[in-house]
């Protein structure tokens, strides 16, 4: 219990080197609120599936965390799901963290993911209607990743063509840098100037990826 606690905190402190050196003792292995710990380490290393399988067997334990980690452990439970793909579940585990109290920042969270799964199951006009608030106000991760996540579903769907999306996430990449929102804006861009036979430009956002 105590290497659980320890992992926790360092996870929740953005530690996730050592809070996955903690869950790796051997006497952990059966144990079910360890894998949902180890579920959101994966989750923040990007390994969505092994992250959706065990917050999965660990979830019972979730319940065991009162705010303010509770609706942190609801939310990351519902990305690793939204992640993968589980969008069922997802909306579940979003219903759950939304009784509880959640901050503005968090909020806008659930919304975004909430958004995401709208896009996925077809219904375009509620994804962008949900997306819209969150790109108000200052800049955030949340703002960025919902600018992104507009451009890529009108994208795919024909709603704005491939020199518009360009002009868009050119504007995204010098509004928001630092995280893997601007790495993801830096990949589709440098993808799409190399469609367009831009070669030059292209090049140029591909150097951006690396510094």
């Amino acid at each position: 219990a105590s290497r659980v606690l320890r992992a926790a905190s360092a996870l929740l402190a953005g530690d996730v080197e050592d809070a996955e050196r903690s869950l790796a003792h051997p006497s952990l292995a059966l144990n079910d609120e360890a894998a949902l710990w180890n579920g959101l380490v994966k989750l923040r290393q990007g390994e969505v599936a092994a992250a959706s399988e065990l917050v999965t067997r660990g979830v019972g334990m979730a319940h065991r965390y009162p705010p303010p980690v509770g609706p942190l452990v609801w939310l990351d439970i519902a990305e690793a799901q939204v992640a993968a793909g589980q969008n069922d579940s997802a909306v579940q585990f979003l219903d759950l963290a939304e009784r509880q109290p959640l901050t503005e920042p968090q909020r806008r969270r659930a919304a975004l993911m909430r958004g995401r799964i709208m896009a996925r199951q077809g219904d375009v006009a509620g994804a962008l209607a949900t997306w819209k608030p969150l790109e108000e106000g200052g800049p955030s991760p949340t703002r960025a990743e919902a600018t992104l996540s507009r451009i890529e579903l009108l994208l795919e769907n024909g709603k704005i063509d491939r020199g518009e999306a360009i002009d868009a996430l050119d504007r995204l990449r010098f509004a928001w840098r630092g995280d893997r929102t601007e790495l993801r804006t830096l990949v589709m861009l440098a993808r799409m100037h190399g469609d367009n036979a831009n070669h030059r430009a292209g090049l140029q956002v591909r150097s951006e990826e690396h510094t």
